[in-house]
C-alpha cells in the first residue's frame, strides 16, 4: 500500500492529490472496465440507480480510491433524498 498523485477516474470524476495506489499498476484500467461491464448489466434494471457520475463537478470528494469525505456523503445523501422524497 502506498500513496501517490496518480489520477484515477470514476465516471467522469478524476481523483487527484494524495491517493491510495495498489501495487497493481493496471488497477485503474481494471476498475474502468468493471464499471463499463456493470453499467451494461444494469441498464435495463429500473430498480438500480446509477450514481457513477454523481461527483462530477465537485472537488475533494475521495480520501482514497473508495472512501469519501463528508462532503461526498452529503452529495450522495442529497441525491438519494431527491429520489425518495415524494414517497416519504
Amino acid at each position: 500500500m502506498g500513496y501517490s498523485t496518480t489520477k484515477y477516474v470514476y465516471g467522469d470524476y478524476k481523483i487527484t492529490g494524495l491517493e491510495y495506489t495498489s501495487k497493481d499498476k493496471e488497477y485503474p484500467h481494471k476498475i474502468r472496465k468493471w464499471y463499463e461491464e456493470v453499467k451494461k448489466l444494469i441498464e435495463d434494471k429500473k430498480y438500480i440507480i446509477d450514481f457513477t457520475n454523481i461527483y462530477n463537478g465537485h472537488k475533494n470528494i475521495y480520501w482514497d480510491t473508495c472512501h469519501i469525505y463528508k462532503n461526498g456523503n452529503r452529495i450522495m445523501a442529497e441525491s438519494v433524498y431527491q429520489l425518495i422524497k415524494d414517497v416519504l
